[in-house]
């Protein structure tokens, strides 16, 4: 229990005995206390499920990103048959145009995957803010009161 009192002491700037005497003040408070720890247990799990959509997300839309990107400038127009070649046109023609073809049909695909890891980036980073921001309690209970509960 000295170590629980230690750490939030820590956490609130008093000294142990501070921290002791405001407990038993807050014995009345309990059911205030409870809501106020579920609210934030909410939060802080809303926000992690944010988080890991995020990530999610970011981690194929940068994959389709980096794959769009190596197909939009190393295509070469593939091979050109002989019956295109009748059509009158030399066969680097043919090849550019083939480029030139490949690479407005993978603008829109190149737009959309870089809007969309962009905005999933934006959006971890949000989670990440709001999680810290509205359960700090929750994580200060997390992170430092109960890996001091759990080693007894």
């Amino acid at each position: 229990m000295d170590d629980i009192l230690q750490a939030l002491a820590k956490m609130l700037n008093m000294t142990v005995d501070e921290v002791s005497s405001l407990l038993t003040t807050f014995k009345g408070n309990a059911p205030q206390i409870y809501e106020m720890f579920v609210k934030e247990k909410m939060f802080y799990d809303l926000f992690s499920l944010f988080q890991i959509m995020s990530i999610v997300i970011f981690s194929i839309s940068a994959v389709v990103l980096a794959v769009l990107t190596l197909i939009y400038f190393t295509y070469d127009g593939g091979f050109v048959y002989s019956y295109d070649i009748r059509t009158g046109k030399t066969e680097e023609e043919i090849k550019l145009e083939r480029i030139e073809r490949k690479r407005k049909d993978l603008k829109i695909p190149l737009k959309i995957s870089c809007i969309s890891s962009s905005a999933s980036l934006i959006t971890l980073v949000i989670a990440i803010v709001l999680k810290a921001t509205l359960a700090p309690n929750y994580i200060f209970i997390v992170n430092e009161i109960l890996p001091k509960l759990t080693k007894r």
